[in-house]
């Protein structure tokens, strides 16, 4: 059997269909063979969704002496160094983790590269193996640095040996730092990114370091020296950022006054009074900006870095930026004309960077940080730097004062009415950077373009926020009817900026840029004060979240949200200036779609080496997060099940291996259509499909 190529596509045979020829072309040359046959197979529950998506007011008590899963099973293996003569690698940190155990379990190779986990439940298990050095190992990973690799099915009393991983010495990036002047920059954040496809394009996605633990990277020495390590094979930029605040360029004056008080304090000039330093002109002000290798503030100018295996580049010297700054202010009016108090200001880049982490850290805390109104609504915006920017303004309005305490009620009273009004303004505040929440929100925007050059003299008019209502319905056949919808939750995540490479931040920037609400007794709901903008729905029921995760069976998912015939659970939702969106309909189902079955190898013999892809036929859906296009990776024994995919057309393919970003490149979707088969699935049907692998 030969297996070619990133993504390779199988050859196709099926007891129904008999053999057929796979498509050759781009990425997939080699050639598989599967054999697909349909039986009544009974399914089993997929597990629980991760603990950060579980709505606390859904979860039972955890007891302090509650019993910890222990088993009978035994894990053992060796790590070994992937090159020409491997060799057995100590002191590397090998973890196990499976939704059996509350906590991953960790062991430490010894001198011969031999690791051992036993008491094991039964469960499906994941292996990872890190060292610093060398690039984080998946057991079964066909790419260094790519998981999550080929899961673990261990079964009560197995003793599991022989297991091999094989870890990768890790490349390197190294080189200086300087400023114009052509000193060193010391202690200077650097940040290193890997180019990757998303959704179709080109762009640079954060190197997270093993176990997710933070963004690769590194900083300068006392030399300006730099030396990133532990990267996989691939195409990087590296960028920094260096915090410094705004400076003012040093005039001709300012030397000459400097000159001067040297000679009069007592060098030489016989101790006469210094001159008074020269008032400072309205020079332009500057900053450094973010800079890219080879020394650029346009990250579509980055220079990019291909590594190969192990390899060590060195020389990657740049120099700092330094760009002018601007002063931006304006006024902000409420709905009336009268000046608006307390306003959030943020001046946020239209098209911003996604690989640059720290930059959307700042970008999602921007709304605190920018500016913010005074009484007279004034608000001042320093340090802008070049760029078009999108000027946008949230408030919320506050509520009446506490009334003051009568005369002669003392301190105390008085202090406890000023702590009322401190905490009903900082209520606010919140609400108008979450967007409003369920409340009464206002908002302006205008769109900005930055040369330099201050700006002032802006003017903004408040508005109210649009309202997006509608009703939860329950489609149950199994399950009674929730009895307290105020469990139920309806959300708009914002769809702004792109992704980040990874899934939480990604999700706790679009919470950060929608709004929720809960629905009342009577299934309705309305979510009041929403900014214009793109939304993805998404739709909490019995504390689960439904649609940015993957379903969970024995309970109730998103069936659609469907409005004006759009489902909203696919499509996103464009809410426009002063038109609200009534009538969403947002269904749950208790009979969620379910394909499963087992993946054979040639021989017979069960394989996990081959992830699986289903994916709508419908070429409008290939999107990122999209609910209808999913992968699964069999387990060691052969097993899959892809579970919660809408009623619908879908494409199945076994690939070699593909990138996670592969799942929203349409170009990636294309090719693999080609020799994919197709299997049709109504609400709630559940099939299985074997698959077998076989020669060319």
């Amino acid at each position: 059997m030969r297996a070619e190529g990133k993504g390779q596509r199988a050859k196709v045979r099926t007891k129904d269909e008999g053999q057929r020829t796979a498509r050759r072309g781009g990425l997939w040359t080699g050639a598989l063979a599967l054999t697909f046959a349909l039986c009544p197979l009974p399914f089993a529950l997929l597990g629980p969704l991760p603990s950060a998506l579980l709505n606390a007011q859904s979860q039972a008590p955890v007891r302090d002496n509650a019993a910890k899963p222990v088993g009978t099973a035994t894990l053992s293996g060796t790590v070994m160094s992937d090159e020409v003569n491997p060799r057995p690698l100590r002191r590397v940190t090998v973890t196990l983790q499976a939704g059996a155990l509350e906590v991953p379990k960790n062991a430490v190779t010894d001198d011969n590269g031999q690791f051992v986990f036993t008491d094991l439940p039964a469960a499906t298990y994941t292996l990872t193996a890190q060292r610093a050095g060398f690039v984080e190992a998946f057991y079964g990973g066909k790419k260094p640095g790519k998981g999550p690799g080929v899961p673990v099915a261990i079964v009560d009393g197995q003793r599991l040996t022989g297991i091999t991983v094989k870890m990768m010495h890790g490349a390197v990036i190294a080189g200086t730092v300087r400023f114009p002047s052509g000193q060193p920059v010391v202690d200077l954040s650097i940040q290193v990114m890997q180019m990757q496809i998303v959704d179709g394009q080109k762009r640079a996605q954060p190197v997270l370091s093993a176990g997710v633990q933070g963004i690769l990277g590194a900083s300068t020495n006392d030399r300006g020296d730099y030396r990133i390590f532990g990267l996989p094979p691939g195409e990087y930029v590296v960028q920094a950022r260096v915090p410094v605040a705004e400076v003012r360029p040093v005039t001709a004056a300012d030397v000459q006054w400097a000159q001067q008080s040297m000679s009069t304090s007592g060098i030489g000039g016989g101790g006469a009074s210094a001159p008074l330093p020269p008032t400072p002109p309205p020079a332009q002000t500057a900053t450094y900006s973010p800079v890219f290798y080879p020394g650029v503030a346009d990250a579509s100018a980055a220079a990019s870095i291909t590594l190969g295996p192990s390899e060590e580049r060195t020389g990657v010297d740049f120099a700092t930026v330094l760009v002018p700054t601007a002063k931006i202010t304006g006024t902000v009016f409420d709905p009336d004309g009268h000046p608006q108090q307390g306003a959030s200001v943020s001046l946020k880049p239209v098209q911003a960077d996604s690989g640059d982490l720290q930059g959307m850290v700042s970008g999602l805390l921007g709304a605190l940080t920018n500016g913010r109104t005074g009484p007279d609504g004034v608000f001042t915006i320093n340090s802008a730097t070049p760029g078009r920017y999108t000027l946008s303004v949230k408030a919320t309005p506050r509520p009446a004062a506490p009334p003051s305490p009568p005369p002669g009620a003392g301190d105390a009273a008085s202090a406890q009415a000023a702590a009322a009004e401190q905490r009903a303004a900082a209520m606010a505040d919140v609400s108008a950077m979450l967007g409003g929440g369920n409340g009464s929100a206002l908002w302006a925007m205008q769109d900005l373009t930055v040369d330099g050059h201050d700006q002032s003299g802006l003017s903004l008019t408040l508005a109210a926020g649009m309202t997006v209502s509608g009703k939860v319905v329950f489609e149950g056949t199994t399950l009674p009817q929730p009895t307290d919808l105020k469990r139920t939750m309806v959300m708009l995540s914002g769809m702004s900026g792109g992704s980040s490479g990874n899934a939480q931040v990604d999700q706790a920037a679009s919470i950060l840029g929608g709004s929720m609400a809960s629905a009342n007794a009577d299934g309705t709901f309305s979510l009041k004060g929403v900014t214009p903008s793109k939304y993805r729905l998404v739709a909490l029921a019995n504390g689960l979240l439904m649609g940015l995760a993957a379903p969970q069976t024995g309970g109730w998912i998103l069936k659609s949200a469907m409005f004006n015939g759009r489902d909203l659970a696919d499509y996103p939702l464009d809410v426009k200036p002063n038109e609200d969106v009534t009538g969403i309909v947002a269904t749950f189902t208790d009979r969620p779609t379910e394909l499963s079955g087992a993946v054979q190898d040639q021989n017979g013999r069960p394989t996990g080496g081959y992830p699986i892809i289903v994916f709508s036929t419908d070429r409008s859906l290939w999107a990122a997060g999209s609910r209808r296009v999913q992968q699964v990776r069999p387990s060691s024994d052969g097993k899959f099940k892809v579970v919660g995919l809408p009623a619908g057309e879908y494409y199945v393919a076994a690939v070699v291996d593909f990138e996670p970003n592969d799942l929203a490149n349409p170009a990636f979707l294309e090719q693999l259509a080609a020799s994919s088969f197709k299997i049709t699935f109504a609400d709630g049907e559940k099939k299985v499909q074997d698959l077998k692998l076989g020669g060319s």
